[in-house]
């Protein structure tokens, strides 16, 4: 309910959480909260305060531009689901990768949506390549090339044939 009324006001509202662990768990709460309802132009974004920290302390230690630079720096809620889905545990095989993939699907389809459900797919889709994608191979060029004889110079090739040696083939000598 307090998103919805957050949504009434803005169509992205900041949400400020503290720093600390319980703080974030709180923030991809309600992150998982606000799935169901995102619609076209309605999302969050989430602001992270450092350790210790109330907007209250940070505005006296270093000024109230300290905190507009935090807010704008704020981080949307794909972002937020991301890097914590991300982080959740080691990917270094292709199970956990796997189940990377379930989380974010399962997260997904809680989106009610259509439109807004089929972008956060091809967004974590494509995250998702990106990420794990093979890094290409590094091009080495083979070398010198060498001709069939060894100091043979290249000759261009004969010349296609013309009407008259195509008049042999077709009608005989």
């Amino acid at each position: 309910h307090q998103i919805e009324r957050l949504w009434r006001m803005t169509d992205i509202p900041l949400l400020a959480f503290d720093g600390d662990n319980a703080g974030q768990k709180a923030a991809i709460r309600a992150a998982h909260r606000a799935l169901p309802h995102l619609a076209p132009g309605r999302s969050l974004a989430f602001v992270t305060l450092p350790p210790g920290q109330d907007p209250d302390d940070l505005v006296r230690r270093a000024g109230p531009a300290a905190f507009e630079t935090l807010l704008a720096s704020a981080q949307p809620l794909a972002d937020r689901i991301w890097s914590h889905e991300l982080a959740a545990e080691p990917l270094d095989t292709p199970e956990a990768r796997a189940g990377l993939k379930r989380r974010l699907a399962d997260l997904t389809a809680t989106i009610q949506d259509g439109n807004v459900r089929h972008e956060y797919v091809a967004e974590f889709r494509g995250r998702f390549d990106a990420h794990f994608a093979p890094t290409p191979r590094a091009f080495t060029p083979r070398g010198p090339t060498r001709s069939a004889r060894p100091g043979a110079r290249w000759q261009p090739p004969d010349p296609p044939p013309g009407d008259t040696v195509r008049a042999v083939g077709s009608g005989g000598v």
